[in-house]
């Protein structure tokens, strides 16, 4: 059975617009993060305000999601693939994303924070 992603990666809440996406994302900090039950390693961050990034997600055991309600990011993380999702935070503060994609009995505690400085 082939996957089907239950949400298109979606960054609505962002500074920039489709057609600039791969000039944007050249010059973003990337950032590596591994998806894996009950936990994303690293499980916290820190970006500056306005400053592009990539969060890079992988999985290698089911398939994971990340979501962030703050910033309109949410994504599904499929098991074996890799996901881009660039954004640049808007707002300083700390935020906390979860795990979109049910994944087993410590799903509710999968959790990534995010700092945001000035």
């Amino acid at each position: 059975m082939e996957y089907q992603e239950d949400y298109p990666n979606r960054h609505r809440g962002c500074h920039f617009g489709p057609a600039h996406l791969r000039v944007w994302t050249a010059k973003s900090r990337r950032i590596d993060i591994q998806a894996k039950r009950f936990q994303y390693t690293p499980n916290e961050i820190t970006l500056k305000k306005d400053e592009p990034v990539v969060l890079v997600f992988h999985s290698e055991d089911v398939t994971h999601g990340f979501k962030l309600k703050e910033f309109d990011l949410i994504t599904d993380v499929p098991k074996n693939r890799t996901i881009e999702l660039a954004f640049a935070p808007n707002n300083a503060g700390e935020f906390v994303g979860q795990c979109a994609h049910f994944c087993g009995s410590g799903h509710g505690e999968m959790k990534l924070t995010i700092h945001v400085t000035e």
